[in-house]
């Protein structure tokens, strides 16, 4: 159906937000373990096929906007390729202390990021 899908990929993102066998990553997270190399290096794959530059842009004497060019990625590439990007941009600038799982796993699957309470010292000392 999507020969040029990466089907090993879908997997592993797929991974990230259920139970199972395929290796949960955000339940490693929320563990306070952390994610695999092989999902790191699968993350990076679509992102090294993507070539885009930026521009700056100023908008009155103190505002200013950065522009990103198009990508030249279309199709089920440019999808895997947002996707490894929010993901990476999550796991570089996420404090995992406020990541948490619903209390109920089996019946539910969701993941939140909770920053309306402090995170637990534990946590906190684990996260830096």
């Amino acid at each position: 159906m999507f020969p040029e899908l990466d089907i090993d990929l879908l997997r592993t993102f797929v991974a990230v937000v259920e139970s199972g066998s395929g290796g949960p990553e955000l339940d490693k997270l929320v563990a306070g373990g952390k994610v695999s190399d092989d999902f790191i290096k699968q993350l990076n794959h679509p992102l090294a096929e993507d070539v885009f530059h930026e521009t700056l842009h100023r908008r009155g004497k103190t505002d200013f906007h950065l522009d990103r060019s198009a990508s030249r990625l279309s199709g089920e590439k440019l999808a895997l390729t947002i996707l490894s990007r929010q993901i990476a941009h999550f796991l570089g600038e996420a404090n995992f202390c406020y990541l948490h799982r619903c209390a109920n796993t089996t019946s539910c699957v969701l993941y939140f990021y909770d920053t309306d309470k402090p995170c637990p010292a534990r946590k906190l000392a684990e996260a830096k």
